[in-house]
């Protein structure tokens, strides 16, 4: 769709976020599902369950003579079906399609309905495989006596200690061999079957034959590292004021974007022919902020009406601060030990080359530090060079201000350049926000910044729809410097992220709560786009873990890190919460300061002999796949050491065709 065809679905868009926000939400990282499989009736003998989803994967359970199965899918939408076969393997009995979740906790009843139209179908007499280095090679022989159509061999693959089988590939009927790479100990079995070309003719597969072959000798290895986290009493953590930060999305003004150079150059008249009012502009963008000559009642949709080839209409949508009420305050910054910011700091305290950007309320001088410099900003609300921050009666706290010290927390020393686009209550508009990123980042059209940022913080958000002229400021930004954009995945309590934390551009940081081992904090906002969490302070809100994480970025620049590489650095090095791996509610995880400022690229892993003597060695990334690791026979023990932290396995037996598997865990030592 073109952008000129965008407003006029508008009020379709409003109704469809408004119901995703009432009625969506992401299913749990993890869950059973419990199937109970109908009778397939008095010839059935086994009896199986095929799953796929819109990615292309493939899960299968055979039940055998049972009916009942409990098992972990992964997340996503998954079809299910039902079979039932008879002592022939014709399929006399199948369910209607099931749409389940993966990693949701549920229990179905699938009813099953006979059916007598299915042919005896090809299957394999003897499957046999060998060992060539690390591949297995499949080889099949076709039972005789059988003719059908010429189709397909499925492949088909599990794990020794795992119900469920992953489709792997599939090769021509004519071909009765595989090969296949698990890079996996422990991956026994391999399952072959027979499926028709024309899935009109018999969609239904044959049926599944399987084998378990021996492995090479050697172990698997996993790892995980157990952080320690200060305790932190409730009583510093009970909201004061539970704030629904999710409204209806409102707007002020309207944005007109302009399609061409030729238009904008010709703008002012192409407006005066529908009665708008130029008020300010953005040239590098084509956009303009206008306001109704007559006619002001006309709603969006009549205003969208005047798009055409040379420009289109957008609401300059609100855009607002992303905190929520203050806690109790405690004097233990427990925070900043969440985020290991005193190790951090023994390698660096920042420098005042270092310069943040803080696109928000505004800034007190008084409150910062005098380790910090605070350079000349702009006030984009009223068009003034005096930033200065101002109390907001409603929550009583000074937003910009608390962010900006945040930061100056983690790094004392900084240079921090207020840019105020946020009124008093922690109010503002998308095209404010767009100027006031421009601005930072030195690409502002008639403001020139003789002290562009290196990173901008963005501790505010917009609910969709996407604002266009906030999505053009961001991608300018992007492509034309190098400077790191973090902003808040808001406070909204739901699945989706706000504006412009949700743009690929920007490192997108929610909340988890302080109390023991830390989790997603329930306001926070998560879903795809998430990048890290970091920790709530005195005042909740994703706002201040953006400025939290802001700060350890701003340390990693000074010790030496490039800025395209902060990113990805703070990705790896992060605390891993929830599921291993990202998640939608976590991110990449818990930013790590320490690690994140020493950018660290992994871990040492060593495998020993009884004699203690090194027979295997190596760095490995401190988030990974199991690890395969080729031993002769023997007694071992495996070791994993960074820093403070080790970890070491009891002796490990490593016999000929046996794989062993090792969960290492690896603690700090105090």
């Amino acid at each position: 769709m073109s952008r000129q065809n965008r407003c006029t679905l508008i009020l379709v868009l409003l109704v469809a976020i408004l119901l995703t926000g009432c009625f969506g939400g992401g299913w749990k990282n993890t869950g059973l599902l419990t199937i109970e499989l109908g009778d397939g009736g008095p010839t059935a003998v086994t009896q199986e369950l095929f799953l796929s989803n819109d990615q292309g994967q493939s899960l299968f359970l055979p039940l055998g003579g049972s009916s009942r199965a409990s098992f972990k899918v992964p997340q996503g939408t998954w079809y299910l079906w039902g079979y039932a076969r008879d002592p022939q393997g014709r399929v006399v009995a199948v369910s209607s399609e099931f749409v389940v979740r993966g990693g949701h906790t549920e229990v179905l009843n699938i009813l099953m309905t006979g059916r007598t139209d299915q042919p005896v179908q090809p299957r394999v007499a003897d499957l046999s495989w060998t060992w060539v280095g690390d591949k297995a090679l499949l080889s099949w022989a076709l039972e005789t006596g059988v003719t059908t159509p010429p189709g397909k061999w499925q492949v088909w693959r599990s794990r020794s200690d795992g119900p469920l089988w992953e489709k792997i590939g599939q090769v021509p009927f004519e071909r009765t061999d595989f090969s296949d790479s698990p890079n996996k100990l422990g991956v026994l079995k391999y399952g072959i079957r027979y499926v028709e070309d024309d899935p009109r003719t018999s969609w239904y597969p044959g049926p599944f034959v399987e084998g378990s072959p021996p492995v090479p000798g050697g172990i698997e290895v996993t790892w995980e590292f157990k952080h320690e986290f200060p305790l932190v009493s409730q009583r510093y953590l009970s909201l004061a004021a539970a704030v629904d930060s999710s409204p209806e999305p409102e707007f002020a003004d309207l944005v007109v974007h302009f399609t061409s150079s030729w238009a904008f150059d010709n703008r002012q008249s192409l407006l005066d022919d529908v009665g708008l009012e130029i008020k300010r502009e953005i040239p590098t963008l084509f956009a303009v902020l206008v306001e109704p000559r007559w006619d002001s009642e006309r709603s969006l949709e009549e205003w969208s009406s005047f798009a055409g080839p040379d420009f289109y209409v957008e609401p300059n949508w609100h855009v607002r601060a992303d905190s929520l009420g203050a806690a109790q305050v405690s004097f233990v910054p427990w925070y900043l030990s969440y985020l290991r910011v005193p190790q951090a700091q023994s390698l660096t305290k920042g420098s005042q080359s270092v310069r943040i950007a803080v696109v928000d309320t505004g800034l007190n001088k008084s409150a910062l530090p005098n380790s910090v410099k605070v350079l000349p900003g702009y006030n984009f609300v009223s068009s003034a060079l005096d930033p200065t921050d101002t109390r907001d009666d409603y929550s009583g706290v000074y937003h910009g201000t608390r962010v900006a010290r945040l930061i100056s927390e983690v790094m004392p020393y900084v240079s921090i350049q207020p840019i105020k686009v946020l009124d008093s209550g922690g109010d503002g508009t998308a095209f404010d926000v767009a100027e006031g990123i421009l601005y930072a980042a030195g690409l502002h059209y008639s403001l020139p910044n003789t002290n562009p940022a290196h990173i901008i913080n963005l501790s505010l958000g917009q609910p969709g729809p996407a604002a266009d002229v906030l999505e053009d400021a961001v991608k300018q930004v992007a492509s034309k410097t190098g400077v790191l954009m973090i902003a808040a995945a808001g406070n909204d309590y739901k699945n989706g992220l706000r504006y412009p934390a949700a743009y690929p551009e920007v490192i997108a940081v929610g909340s988890v709560i302080c109390d023991g081992y830390p989790y997603r904090a329930a306001y926070s906002n998560y879903g795809r786009g998430l990048d890290l969490v970091g920790p709530e302070e005195y005042w909740q809100g994703t706002s201040f873990s953006t400025a939290l994480v802001s700060g350890v970025a701003g340390l990693m620049l000074a010790n030496g890190t490039s800025a395209h590489a902060i990113r990805s650095g703070l990705a790896a090095t992060a605390i891993d919460l929830g599921v291993t791996g990202w998640d939608e509610h976590h991110g990449h995880g818990l930013v790590n300061a320490e690690w994140a400022v020493q950018n660290v690229d992994g871990f040492t892993l060593t495998v020993y002999n009884l004699w203690h003597e090194v027979v295997w060695e190596q760095k490995v990334p401190l988030q990974g796949e199991p690890l395969i690791i080729d031993l002769p026979p023997g007694d071992y023990m495996v070791q994993g050491r960074l820093n403070n932290y080790e970890g070491r396995s009891p002796v490990v037996s490593v016999t000929a065709g046996y794989g062993e598997r090792v969960q290492l865990i690896l603690e700090e030592r105090l």
